[in-house]
């Protein structure tokens, strides 16, 4: 209906100049970096400890994050909260990358290469402000809708997600500091000692030789 009054005001007054019509591109929708947020939060915390807690509570934290990043017009009192949750996110990264140093079965090299690619990404994206979380919810609500910030978040996405693959890969689901202890009551190394020593025993069952008995009067 706005292209047809637009032809309609066109025709009624064809000597009227009109000014050029702005088509403003639209950003990507905020649905498209949920995969991203839920896939990187899985990454990040398969590597911590105690994952009965740690694993639902990073579950939250991540779609809080996801939340106040793309959904900061639609809920400015949620947003407010989106500088401090990227500061625990970027607080938290030391302690992603040390707890994958310490239980990856795999070569420590990708450790050292996800470490340094943070590293570099990080001054880069946020010095350079190409799709970085903004400082205050007016902003991210305004870069939300700028197409550029957008297809800059997604690479950032991207970078994120090729680093928390190479860091986590070799990450068992089950790192060593979770598991129990064998108990010595599930092994049968003790038993089997005791039962040959039984066996060896020159006492066992001694009650002396038939020669020795006193013969019957």
């Amino acid at each position: 209906m706005l292209y047809l009054d637009a032809m309609i005001l066109a025709l009624a007054n064809p000597f009227v100049r009109k000014a050029p019509t702005v088509v403003e591109s639209t950003a990507l929708h905020p649905l498209t970096y949920l995969p991203f947020h839920l896939v990187g939060h899985h990454l990040t915390a398969r590597t911590f400890p105690n994952k009965r807690v740690t694993y639902p509570l990073h579950l939250l934290f991540s779609l809080a994050q996801y939340a106040t990043e793309h959904y900061s017009a639609e809920f400015p009192s949620v947003a407010s909260f989106g500088p401090a949750l990227v500061g625990i996110a970027l607080a938290t990264a030391p302690y992603f990358y040390y707890r994958a140093f310490k239980t990856t079965t795999g070569p420590k090299s990708l450790i050292w290469a996800g470490l340094a690619v943070f590293l570099i990404a990080l001054p880069v994206f946020k010095g350079l402000e190409l799709g970085f979380p903004k400082d205050t919810p007016d902003e991210q609500a305004a870069a939300n809708l700028d197409r550029t910030h957008s297809l800059w978040h997604l690479v950032l996405h991207m970078v994120v997600l090729v680093n928390g693959l190479v860091v986590s890969y070799g990450v068992p689901w089950t790192s060593p500091d979770q598991l129990a202890p064998a108990s010595p009551a599930h092994t049968t190394l003790g038993h089997r000692t005791s039962f040959q020593a039984e066996a060896c025993s020159p006492t066992r069952g001694y009650k002396g030789s038939k020669a020795e008995k006193p013969k019957a009067s």
